[in-house]
């Protein structure tokens, strides 16, 4: 059974939007990305996205310096004016964990919705 889910999950590194032997789609999108306010509390993981279902797990790798990090998409990203910019928004701890220098930075996510 283990070396299903290993093919599997290999599967799943086709093109973009591509379907795979499985029937999932997995997606590719690239943006800004941002902090979001007030979650310095938590060590969590935790992302807010524009169409993303929530309880999806993402790939965030920032393009600066190449580390990625795994997210769980906690909440929609409200279409304001200040996140009209914005693919995402992550936890303080994401942030960190990416070795972001600045407040807005280039991202690339992959995930399956």
């Amino acid at each position: 059974m283990p070396t299903r889910v290993a093919e599997s999950v290999r599967d799943l590194s086709s093109t973009e939007d591509e379907a795979n032997s499985t029937g999932y789609r997995k997606m590719y999108e690239k943006g800004l990305c941002e902090v979001i306010d007030g979650s310095s509390e938590t060590k969590k993981y935790l992302a807010m996205h524009a169409t993303a279902p929530i309880g999806t797990i993402m790939e965030v790798r920032n393009e600066m310096n190449d580390l990625k990090v795994f997210v769980r998409v906690v909440a929609r990203l409200p279409q304001t004016t200040d996140n009209e910019r914005l693919l995402l928004k992550i936890s303080n701890a994401a942030y960190e964990r990416l070795g972001a220098a600045d407040k807005r930075f280039p991202i690339e996510i992959s995930y399956i919705p």
